[in-house]
């Protein structure tokens, strides 16, 4: 048949949705949605690296803003997914080390390079944006990095602090 649940207010109240005596979304009096345990990761302002992933130079952050969930590792590099489905994905190097110089910047799942992007800026200009986005399908506890290639010069450090970024976050 035609059986559905339905849930909705008649007046303009907010609707909540909530597990374990916490509210996990709430759809507004006007249809709008927020999910506050949504995983998500935001950072900006290159500070270095780690331990290569494969042979590529994972990047860590200066400021690391946003991390609902707590899934992105600033010592690591890496993101690991909390559940499995879609996440996008983006990262933007817009400043380099040297001018005149080539930039390798790769998006790794796990250990296989799944996007990269290569830039290189003309003399006496370091700014070019250098920039790998998209959606991912990733399975829980899997994990993805942005990373430089380990050939080529790394993105500017810290005193540029809002050249460079990166976002994850779940989709669905």
């Amino acid at each position: 048949g035609n059986n559905a649940l339905e849930i909705f207010s008649t007046q303009n109240i907010p609707i909540h949705i909530g597990t374990n005596n916490a509210v996990r979304m709430t759809v507004d009096g006007s249809g709008i949605v927020t999910k506050p345990y949504q995983p998500c990761f935001g950072a900006r302002g290159y500070s270095g690296t780690t331990t290569q992933i494969g042979g590529y130079n994972p990047m860590l952050w200066v400021n690391v803003h946003t991390n609902v969930g707590n899934n992105f590792n600033n010592s690591t590099g890496k993101f690991t997914f909390p559940v499995s489905g879609r996440y996008y994905v983006e990262c933007n190097i817009n400043l380099k080390n040297t001018d005149a110089s080539w930039l390798g910047l790769y998006f790794l799942y796990n250990t296989s390079v799944q996007a990269n992007s290569w830039s290189m800026n003309q003399s006496n200009t370091q700014y070019n944006d250098t920039i790998v986005s998209g959606v991912v399908d990733a399975s829980a506890n899997d994990y993805c990095a942005f990373c430089w290639h380990n050939s080529y010069i790394a993105p500017a450090g810290s005193s540029y602090f809002n050249y460079n970024y990166a976002n994850i976050f779940f989709i669905g």
